[in-house]
């Protein structure tokens, strides 16, 4: 079994693993093949790997940046990991895994989160972060592993491709990166744009001011934003809705 970097002649092998591996899980929105694509077409996919043997792709994981109340501390997210059914109790998404967690460290990460099972995942060295919490997910299933210094604490949140839907997914030109410029001081700040939600409110860093949309406008990214928000972005209507009609 052979471990290394995915190509572009890869693709369609990664997105039929997820597919198959989640297609029936219990936990799953069976959107992971989404994610994937959201993350690589965004840039975010810092790592992906995959599993070769008998010259046949059967393994995929993927490390993305995580933030820390809002910053950049060198912390990534583990997943999605997937491996064929027919190939799984192999040992091979240990070994994705292991080859993921020994890259990060090579290059220099903080540590690793990923929301999973604590029983599976301990065997790496995962173990609950009680410092840090994540939207939505139970604190038994939110666990992490630091390479360096001391643990974090406050809120961590994954990249917004976690969100994705298959129709943002299919879309390569999609960009959750938007530079907010506030019209009353001038500040502009580099923000992250959430795949499937509006931002109403937005708190300017440099006046303190707090921003809202124009009229007609969905959002603040929208109104100020050097890129418009996914779902406009996706719906091709620069001034639209996205959360109803165009």
């Amino acid at each position: 079994m052979i471990i290394r970097p995915e190509t572009g002649t890869d693709l369609p092998a990664i997105d039929r693993i997820h597919r198959e591996a989640f297609r029936d899980h219990p936990h799953s929105r069976q959107t992971e093949h989404c994610i994937v694509r959201a993350l690589r077409a965004s840039g975010a996919l810092s790592l992906s790997l995959v599993a070769e043997g008998e010259g046949q792709v059967v393994g995929h994981v993927a490390f993305s940046p995580a933030r820390i109340n809002g910053e950049d501390l060198g912390w990534f997210t583990l997943g999605p990991v997937a491996v064929l059914p027919s190939r799984q109790g192999q040992g091979i998404g240990s070994s994705l895994v292991q080859a993921g967690l020994q890259g990060l460290r090579a290059g220099g990460a903080s540590g690793c989160l990923l929301v999973g099972d604590p029983g599976y995942y301990a065997r790496f060295g995962f173990k609950p972060f009680l410092s840090l919490s994540m939207p939505e997910v139970p604190p038994a299933y939110f666990i992490g592993i630091a390479f360096k210094g001391d643990r974090p604490g406050g809120l961590a949140t994954p990249h917004p491709a976690f969100s994705a839907t298959d129709a943002l997914a299919r879309t390569p030109s999609t960009r959750f990166e938007s530079t907010l410029t506030c019209p009353l001081c001038g500040v502009s700040t580099p923000e992250t744009m959430a795949a499937d939600a509006c931002r109403w409110f937005y708190r300017c860093p440099g006046c303190g001011r707090t921003l809202r949309p124009k009229p007609g406008d969905c959002c603040v990214f929208c109104s100020y934003g050097s890129v418009p928000c996914p779902p406009v972005q996706l719906r091709g209507n620069p001034g639209g809705s996205c959360c109803g009609g165009a």
